[in-house]
């Protein structure tokens, strides 16, 4: 894959698919046009639909930025960047990671990338609970990186047991 390149820190720096985001950018412009259409013809909801897609198409164009959105693997652990906020995790504060298949009317929408942080973790454990009632793990990657969900667990789990 042509975005996973080791660097001179042996860290392996993914990115989201630009490709993916082009679409999501274009689709929400389509769908703020709608809402401009809908407020012109006094339809309700125009409005709503105007604003919500306009903040998506912002969300959009900001993940499209150098250095806005990533996941970078290291011997210490991963960080996680989402619209120029990171998150770290040492890979000792995890568990274990696993795939995630959203459902929606019993057919399965999205699957993603989710873990479970180790016992030892004992950060925003009542929201950690919450999120492992609503998903089935604590923790889950925002993106897939290009990647299918499944060799991202593998690729996650294989720098875990090397780190250690």
């Amino acid at each position: 894959m042509d975005q996973q390149k080791l660097n001179t820190n042996n860290e392996l720096l993914l990115k989201p698919s630009k490709t993916k985001q082009l679409r999501l950018l274009i689709s929400s412009l389509v769908f703020v046009a709608v809402g401009v259409w809908m407020i012109g013809c006094h339809k309700a909801g125009g409005w709503f639909v105007l604003f919500f897609f306009a903040l998506c198409v912002l969300i959009f164009v900001i993940k499209l930025l150098p250095g806005s959105t990533f996941l970078r693997l290291t011997i210490d652990g991963f960080e996680v960047r989402v619209l120029f906020r990171s998150t770290f995790y040492r890979w000792g504060d995890v568990q274990d990671f696993q795939v995630v298949v959203q459902y929606k009317h019993g057919i399965p929408i999205r699957t993603s990338v989710g873990f479970n942080f180790a016992d030892t973790y004992t950060h925003a454990v009542k929201a950690r609970a919450l999120v492992k009632a609503l998903i089935g793990c604590e923790g889950q990657l925002p993106d897939t990186y290009g990647m299918e969900a499944q060799k991202l667990t593998e690729l996650m789990t294989q720098w875990k047991a090397n780190a250690r």
